[in-house]
């Protein structure tokens, strides 16, 4: 990444509210260009039209920021021009920091310049105090080597010092100024002033860790102010991302029946209020029904808890909101402090249904040996919760005065879930908005299926896709908006040979669920050439969303459709959606950069794998109708149990005539009409004969 001097990334400074009208203009003509060949050397004065001493003036080039494991690597390369006097100072805090502050001063009555080590922070390029003048241009000169090994001063960061080789005939020579050691000394990095060089800004999923990198490019000039600068900065981030997700939720007996709701992680904080990145905080909620006549309720056995990692280095730290009893308590007074049941809950009507949100930190240790860049570190486990049983005879009446504890075997709530940590290290310049699948989900929201794992879905079972954004900052301004939903047949689709996913599969082998008039999307053809999908370029969607919006408290975008059929037998689906960004109303914004909002103005795609179950036993698939149908007389395929069953109405049923139903006749009416007809008829004829 390299970064020029342009009016986004340069601050030339002079000192100008000191300086008569006429020199201020002088020095803001710092990189207007004259003839090659004019250069101001050390002690030389500028020239009363401009100041050209900026005219060859090399670059400064963020070249690698990365971490592996425990380790960062920080590089920039250094453009030295040749037979110029300069020098490059690299630091956390601008040069000028107040009106004395420039690490860079000159004594005016003895024409020394000194580059002050003390006026830059502990982190910066500037390991000694130099001097200058006007017979040794000192730090000035091309010959100058910073001293970063070996040194009695007093920073402690950049490590590596490489000087680059002038080749015939340029005018360039490149440097490169590197930092390689433990993150954990990047992050202690402190200012001139003993403050952290790192902003933090915690999300609900997110930490974020912010420094800005200054890159000052200072020359000489005779006078009382010494010298001018030109200042370049990259923003550097280190985030670490944690996300929950859950794999299945069951229970040791059909007594008591969990119903997941989410898993999500956040911010675990020490003593002094900094994040501890060695324990993870999970919030965890779920629902309990008992399967009774409204006389069983059940009751969480304090300090039950277990925490069965896959890997031993993870462990249970607290459990945080223990409930307010214990095991020798009444009965009563366990039942007043349980969550009280709810009868009219959706989930069950009718039945005692108790919802249990818990907050666990686990102590992880390990992740940071692990760490690749962007590369997500999965660790497993399973929680194990305890329940006793309550019998309330009198629950329905919220009378628990006659509630008792049953002496049965306590029912065991057994949880999966993974906790998958991404690390990310990057640069203003390469930070780019992306869209990432949160989690997917059939009629079991305790099993995420994203990436094609068993059991899959049905066909006719709807299923839930909620997908979040990155980085977490943008949440504060920006929410999800969906332009297209596709679906088709073949993983393939899903993956980097296939950067557009369904957009790219045959007609035949997809589906339209969704498409917004205004779709747009820039992608490629096969032979990697730019292509612009349309709306004009998708078919019709053959059936719409259950759901498709943006939850704004949650900060998550939700899409529901029903699933359909695109083969008979168990295939892996790809499922394709297109999001723009837009902006949102209503909510505290903070302020970033430029650059990364104009990317977030490029619609997204996102395509990712989910298991198809084909077809049940005893149907055959309609490809026309992208359907199931049964094949044995009198079965039809139920939305419900997703098979074949007797006895159902089929979907397709005789309808009354519209106009008998107006005349206020029916059937039976109709035919006793009839038959009163053919009596008078028979009577007629008899009477005749």
């Amino acid at each position: 990444m390299r970064y020029q001097s342009s009016a986004a990334h340069v601050e030339t400074v002079a000192m100008l509210r000191s300086l008569p009208p006429c020199t201020a203009w002088l020095l803001l003509g710092a990189c207007v260009s004259l003839p090659r060949g004019v250069q101001a050397g050390f002690g030389q004065p500028v020239s009363y039209v401009r100041d050209d001493r900026f005219k060859e003036m090399g670059q400064a080039t963020l070249k690698t920021f990365d971490i592996v494991g425990e380790d960062a690597v920080l590089g920039v390369e250094l453009e030295n021009t040749v037979g110029e006097d300069e020098v490059w100072v690299l630091d956390f805090q601008p040069f000028e920091t107040n009106d004395t502050g420039r690490p860079v001063v000159t004594n005016v009555t003895t024409g020394t310049a000194m580059l002050l080590a003390e006026r830059t922070g502990e982190c910066s390029s500037v390991f000694r105090s130099s001097s200058a003048n006007r017979t040794h241009a000192g730090f000035y000169d091309d010959s100058w080597f910073p001293e970063f090994m070996n040194t009695t001063g007093d920073k402690k960061f950049f490590n590596n010092y490489t000087r680059g080789e002038v080749a015939a005939g340029q005018p360039i020579r490149l440097d490169n100024v590197i930092f390689a050691g433990p993150m954990a000394t990047f992050f202690n990095c402190k200012n001139q002033d003993n403050t952290s060089i790192w902003e933090r800004h915690n999300y609900t999923e997110q930490f974020e860790y912010n420094t800005t990198l200054y890159m000052t490019n200072v020359r000489p000039k005779v006078g009382p102010y010494g010298s001018s600068y030109v200042q370049s900065h990259a923003v550097l981030y280190w985030r670490l991302l944690r996300v929950a997700i859950s794999k299945f939720l069951i229970s040791s007996t059909r007594q008591i029946r969990p119903v997941f709701e989410y898993a999500i992680v956040k911010a675990h904080y020490d003593a002094n209020g900094d994040p501890d990145w060695t324990k993870a905080r999970i919030e965890m909620a779920f629902k309990t029904v008992m399967d009774s006549d409204s006389y069983l309720m059940a009751a969480y056995r304090s300090n039950s808890l277990v925490y069965q990692p896959l890997n031993n280095n993870n462990s249970l730290h607290d459990v945080i909101n223990e409930p307010s009893y214990n095991d020798s308590s009444p009965a009563h007074d366990m039942a007043a402090a349980v969550p009280v049941c709810d009868f009219d809950d959706v989930v069950a009507p009718g039945l005692c249904v108790q919802r249990w949100v818990f907050h666990i930190v686990l102590n992880v240790f390990e992740f940071g040996k692990d760490v690749r860049n962007g590369e997500p570190i999965d660790a497993t486990g399973n929680f194990v919760f305890k329940f006793l049983y309550l019998r309330c005879p009198n629950m329905t009446d919220n009378i628990m005065t006659t509630c008792s504890i049953l002496t049965v075997a306590d029912a065991e709530i057994s949880a999966q879930i993974t906790l998958q940590t991404v690390v990310e290290v990057t640069d203003d310049n390469n930070d780019n908005p992306r869209v990432e699948v949160r989690t997917v989900y059939g009629v079991d929201p305790s099993r995420d299926l994203q990436g094609g794992v068993p059991p899959g879905v049905s066909h006719l079972e709807e299923v839930t896709m909620e997908t979040h954004f990155f980085p977490a900052f943008l949440r504060t301004r920006l929410q999800m908006e969906l332009t297209l939903f596709l679906v088709c047949v073949g993983q393939q689709y899903s993956t980097t040979q296939y950067p557009d996913g369904c957009l790219r599969a045959p007609t035949s082998d997809r589906y339209s669920a969704y498409e917004h008039p205004d779709f747009r999307y820039e992608g490629q053809d096969e032979a990697g050439n730019p292509v612009t999908y349309t709306a004009d370029d998708i078919e019709s969607p053959i059936q719409s969303l259950s759901y498709n919006g943006y939850v704004a408290d949650r900060e998550v975008h939700q899409t529901k459709f029903i699933n359909r059929a695109l083969s008979g037998v168990s295939e892996t689906y790809t499922f394709t959606s297109v999001f723009r960004l837009t902006s949102l109303e209503g909510r505290k914004k903070r302020r970033v950069q430029r650059d990364i909002m104009v990317k977030a103005a490029v619609p997204q795609g996102l395509s990712h794998a989910l298991l198809f179950a084909g077809c049940p036993e005893n149907s055959t698939f309609v490809r026309e109708k992208l359907d199931c149908v049964c094949i044995n007389h009198g079965e039809v395929y139920s939305a419900k149990t997703f098979r074949c069953e007797k006895g159902l109405l089929t979907e397709v049923e005789v309808k009354e005539d519209p106009e008998v139903k107006e005349s206020g006749s029916t059937p039976l009416e109709n035919m006793l009409g009839l038959a009163g007809y053919i009596g008078i008829v028979l009577l007629c004829l008899a009477l005749n004969n």
